[in-house]
């Protein structure tokens, strides 16, 4: 066999004499076989497929290997399971026999068929369309936080494992992070995230449960362990809630510990997976109510029942109304700070721009105002108004004028010092209350301001950069006491201060706009150019379309386009076909469409017929996937379509930004 590293490792469950004839037949694609023997013991058969190669898609089995189709079937359904497999066969009739019963007895299993003497036309083909359904069901099995199976992988898993006739001892448990809500209350939703990873890694660290650990609900895990005997199993579920208590997690200054309730049972020939839940389920709450942090056994929780069967549902239900007394609790406190918290910071907090609002700012200026005048501290305020902001909504768009509104805020928060403060006072005109400073000092804050707007780089939502100034006001309060001398300084208002600053927005409007005019004098910038009367401009934008369930395809456009220097394009990116059907109407010069849409367990090939666009690129991991995606636009009258392979592993794909590149010199042809 060849060691070519180039070539794609694909572990090959074959005889001996067999091998040299299926590396022969796979050669045009690409592959190099890596064979294990059929008698191979069957507990580590799936251990020596993942070893040798960690990175396989899928798997060859020679049929050839087995005695008879029940040998087969075996090595598919305990060693196999969810690689998909491509079985080679002889000639029709046992093609025929194997089809039947592998549809009879495993139709979860992702498998094709080939015949030996169609194998080198046909292998490539087979291999990429299983590859490619594989990748589809692992989207649709997989937690994405976490790694781990979900909810419906569990269900598969168990189904299997109680559907087996005979097998060794198994406990299927589930587990509970222990008050996981106050971790998201207290440290916030990054540290909760945290804490469910590290759980997931520790899952996978135990051997005895590393392949079949799964994440069915916000704080639930769940998973089968399999041993000698009912103690092995305890124990190894033991241990697994010992090792919890380890895994402290820093949230800044505070180290959260964590702890598990686990509960589980032993499957059973002819136990549902309904009961399996059940057992596990009861026996978890046995062990939250017992104080937590802690395994229970079903099975060994209620042997008194055998006797007194009303007992256990009794003590079930008495275990359920003191556990959720104690979280409804805890949720009743925790609700109450956080609805006290967000109304004292509602009534203060402008919703948009997260600076403080105009009731704020009219409250506390009058009492800054009133401690300067009576210890004699200079006091300054800054009032700022963006240029031309009616413009801005006009052109492009009103979300897109609050976004803008948003990087105005933020550069407000940057630019002032720590003991200053700001508000939102109007629609676009913002405040800067600065104690301790003259006007002079509070001009050189403005201006550090004035300048980081002008060179703010902020985009519309259809990319297009939005160039944004502003026009300042600076009030000294020494200005307001001599404009009135003589008078008392309880004479002096905040109105006062206001109307200084704003007779001087006025007044940067009239001389040319983006600068800044205070007690020190002006300081200035280019005047702002003119701006559009409404949306749309000259110049033909580029519409794209990107039909893909990961924003990642969306990105790599993004970074392609940069990368040209290409003119702001409009990017639209649907992660469904309930979504794309939303779009009807809407025309695009190009899109791009991946082969499975998970969010609705969706092809890309029922995406294309609803898209309308002159060029049509199938974007898939899988080069057969796109190349299929292609093939359907073609067939529905697309006047250009292709197929490009996705590399996800990185934003810079260099294949997309050539595609792009000849795209964009075409339309200028």
């Amino acid at each position: 066999m060849t060691d070519d590293p180039a070539k794609k490792l694909l572990p090959c469950i074959a005889p001996e004499d067999r091998t040299a004839d299926l590396e022969k037949a796979l050669a045009p694609w690409n592959f190099r076989l890596l064979r294990i023997p059929g008698d191979c013991p069957r507990e580590s058969l799936r251990q020596t497929i993942r070893s040798a190669s960690p990175e396989a898609a899928a798997v060859l089995v020679d049929a050839s290997a087995f005695e008879g189709t029940d040998g087969l079937l075996e090595c598919l359904r305990t060693t196999v399971r969810d690689l998909p497999v491509l079985v080679v066969v002889e000639d029709p009739a046992r093609e025929a026999a194997v089809l039947a019963a592998l549809a009879a007895t495993c139709p979860a299993c992702p498998f094709d068929l080939c015949r030996r003497d169609l194998l080198a036309e046909q292998a490539g083909p087979r291999l990429a369309i299983l590859e490619a359904r594989a990748a589809a069901r692992a989207s649709r099995l997989l937690d994405g936080l976490t790694g781990l199976g979900n909810r419906t992988a569990l269900r598969e898993a168990l189904d299997r494992e109680l559907a087996a006739s005979s097998g060794p001892i198994m406990g299927f448990f589930i587990l509970d992070i222990d008050n996981f809500k106050s971790v998201n209350d207290s440290h916030g939703h990054a540290a909760g995230d945290e804490a469910l990873r590290r759980a997931a890694n520790l899952l996978l660290s135990t051997p005895e449960a590393a392949e079949r650990s799964f994440r069915i609900g916000g704080d639930e895990f769940a998973g089968i362990v399999t041993g000698r005997s009912k103690a092995e199993v305890a124990r190894v579920l033991d241990d697994l809630v010992e090792a919890f208590p380890a895994l402290t997690i820093q949230s800044g200054d505070a180290a959260i510990r964590i702890t598990v309730s686990l509960g589980f049972t032993f499957l059973e020939p002819g136990m549902s997976t309904e009961d399996a839940y059940t057992r596990a389920d009861v026996a978890l709450y046995s062990a939250k109510a017992a104080g937590k942090n802690r395994a229970r056994c079903h099975d060994l929780c209620w042997d008194s029942a055998r006797e007194d069967p009303g007992q256990a549902a009794v003590e079930h239900f008495e275990n359920v109304t003191r556990v959720w007394t104690d979280r409804m609790s805890e949720l009743i406190r925790s609700v109450g700070r956080k609805a006290m918290e967000e109304a004292r910071r509602g009534a203060n907090t402008d919703g948009l721009t997260g600076l403080s609002n105009r009731a704020y700012y009219d409250r506390r200026i009058a009492r800054d105002l009133e401690t300067a005048l009576r210890t004699g501290a200079p006091l300054s305020l800054i009032l700022f108004d963006v240029d031309d902001f009616h413009g801005v909504n006009m052109e492009y768009g009103y979300p897109s004028g609050d976004r803008a509104l948003a990087k105005v805020a933020e550069l407000v928060r940057n630019h002032a010092r720590v003991t200053d403060w700001s508000a939102r006072y109007g629609g676009e005109e913002f405040v800067i209350v600065l104690p301790g400073a003259d006007g002079a000092a509070a001009g050189l804050v403005a201006e550090r301001f004035r300048q980081a707007l002008e060179a703010a780089e902020v985009r519309a939502l259809d990319g297009r950069p939005i160039p944004l100034t502003a026009t300042v006001g600076v009030a000294d309060l020494s200005e307001a006491r001599a404009a009135a001398p003589g008078a008392e300084d309880s004479d002096v208002r905040p109105e006062d201060l206001v109307q200084k600053a704003s007779d001087r927005v006025i007044e940067g409007k009239r001389s040319g706009k983006n600068r800044v005019v205070g007690p020190a004098g002006v300081t200035a910038g280019e005047p702002p150019a003119p701006r559009a009367k409404g949306r749309g401009g000259s110049r033909a934008r580029l519409d794209i379309l990107v039909v893909d369930d990961k924003e990642h395809a969306k990105l790599q456009v993004e970074r392609a386009l940069k990368n040209l220097g290409a003119p702001p394009a409009g990017i639209t990116w649907v992660e469904t076909l309930e979504d794309l059907e939303k779009l009807e109407g809407s025309r695009f010069d190009l899109a791009f469409v991946d082969f499975f849409l998970s969010k609705d367990r969706t092809y890309g090939v029922d995406a294309v017929p609803k898209i309308k666009a002159g060029t049509i690129v199938g974007y898939s991991s899988n080069a057969a996937a796109s190349e299929l995606i292609a093939e359907t636009a073609r067939k529905l009258g697309c006047p250009i379509a292709a197929a490009l392979e996705k590399d996800k592993r990185k934003v810079e794909s260099p294949a997309l930004e050539s595609f792009l590149g000849s795209f964009l010199r075409s339309r200028e042809r």
